[in-house]
């Protein structure tokens, strides 16, 4: 829609702010999707995704996200944070909000950056329930599960 094919307001003024409103209303959810989860086709891996967030307040929580093939959801707070892959926990972190970036998932472990905000305990769930884990300082760390 162009701001030829709105309603005139009275003014050009208006029809413009309209205009321009409109055409980005619908990427705004896109943003807060991104904040949380988000595959990054311009990195590194093909693979990695990155979640979590050290800036949304409170505890944020997206799901049925289809990514790849897959469905996930995201659970991101000042305490925890926890990704799900096709309704089965692979992530999770207690004691600090954590952001985590080009996170790829093997059936031998995982590897990714973890950016905390205090310290934290960093699980990886693997198939047949097998956990990972290791404690990470707050800051930015590597990590090879």
């Amino acid at each position: 829609m162009t701001h030829h094919q709105l309603p005139r307001c009275g003014f050009l003024g208006a029809v413009d702010t309209a205009w321009r409103t409109c055409s980005w209303s619908s990427a705004m959810a896109v943003q807060g999707l991104q904040e949380l989860i988000f595959d990054n086709p311009w990195g590194g891996d093909p693979e990695a995704l990155m979640f979590g967030s050290l800036t949304l307040p409170g505890t944020s929580t997206i799901e049925g996200v289809r990514l790849r093939g897959h469905t996930y959801a995201v659970s991101a707070g000042p305490n925890r944070t926890r990704l799900a892959r096709d309704g089965r926990t692979v992530f999770r972190a207690a004691g600090a909000r954590v952001a985590v970036r080009d996170f790829v998932l093997r059936a031998s472990g995982a590897s990714f950056d973890v950016n905390a905000d205090g310290p934290a305990r960093i699980e990886v769930i693997l198939r047949g329930g097998r956990t990972r884990g290791r404690k990470v300082p707050a800051g930015r760390s590597r990590v090879e599960l």
